[in-house]
């Protein structure tokens, strides 16, 4: 699933799973911030 991006949608070099997984680390936190 690796498509070739031109470097305005690559984000500076961040790769889409990069930005999936930090996406997914501030849903954790949001999710924890609601719980505490």
């Amino acid at each position: 699933m690796d498509e070739p991006s031109s470097p305005e949608e690559n984000g500076g070099g961040m790769t889409l799973e990069q930005a999936v997984n930090a996406l997914h680390n501030l849903q954790a936190k949001v999710l924890n911030m609601e719980q505490e």
